[in-house]
């Protein structure tokens, strides 16, 4: 069930409120392609809407930062705190969200460099082709969509 007081589809009427576009048809493959139990996990990416930072995708504490060398990043562990899952478990976690593929490419990445945005440090990104807060005409959507892609290319080889 979805909340009407949460989510809209379509344009959204006189609104000065945050928002993350979630793409249907992507949310759609991805939700038919599950099992059961991965609907559970599913609901973990979800979960990271509210942490996710607006022009990147990247798990942070500053979500709506938008300089990326002022990024407060978020460990999973951390978030994992955060909504009630053990965080001693998080690396099953991790490697289960890691299975979950959009039009080839990782739901989430778990990544160690983001050398086209330029910052250091291990990083949580959820696929922007799943959902979205920033602006899609900025370098960062293309750099961070870039690195699902090129992901998708290393599956290959």
């Amino acid at each position: 069930y979805v909340s009407n007081n949460a989510f809209y589809i379509g344009t959204l009427q006189d609104t000065d409120t945050d928002f993350v576009r979630i793409f249907i048809d992507a949310n759609r493959r991805v939700y038919s392609a599950c099992t059961p139990t991965q609907h559970k996990q599913l609901s973990y990416i979800y979960r990271m809407i509210p942490y996710l930072n607006r022009q990147t995708n990247i798990l942070s504490h500053n979500q709506h930062e938008q300089d990326i060398e002022r990024i407060e990043y978020m460990s999973f562990k951390e978030f994992c705190d955060i909504v009630g899952y053990d965080s001693s478990h998080s690396a099953r976690l991790s490697a289960d969200l890691s299975q979950f593929r959009i039009y080839g490419e990782l739901a989430v990445g778990f990544f160690d460099d983001l050398s086209e945005l330029k910052p250091k440090g291990k990083y949580v990104v959820v696929n922007p082709h799943l959902l979205f807060g920033g602006e899609r005409e900025q370098k960062a959507y293309k750099d961070i969509c870039k690195l699902f892609t090129n992901e998708k290319e290393k599956d290959k080889s």
